[in-house]
């Protein structure tokens, strides 16, 4: 999946400082890095970080009741694009 993930961006030109793939928590990775937004689909993580930061949440089945003012749903990489220029204006 990390490769995937890596492939797809290179492919689209989407520029990144840097990709953190963790099992740990990634709350001390957003605020260390100082990370303006945070792409996951952990129910944990993202309810976790989303104290912090904004959140996009991947949707999948086992995070459907995920919920916040912090966090914006997305269902595509296309998606996660469109919201991140959303936010940048």
């Amino acid at each position: 999946m990390q490769e995937l993930t890596k492939e797809w961006l290179r492919k689209n030109d989407i520029v990144y400082d840097k990709i953190i793939f963790t099992q740990e928590s990634k709350l001390p990775y957003v605020l260390d890095n100082k990370i303006d937004i945070l792409i996951e689909d952990s129910p944990k993580n993202i309810l976790e970080v989303s104290t912090k930061v904004p959140v996009l949440c991947f949707d999948n089945p086992y995070n459907k009741s995920i919920n916040g003012d912090n966090i914006k749903r997305v269902y595509s990489w296309y998606d996660i694009l469109n919201k991140i220029k959303q936010l940048n204006k």
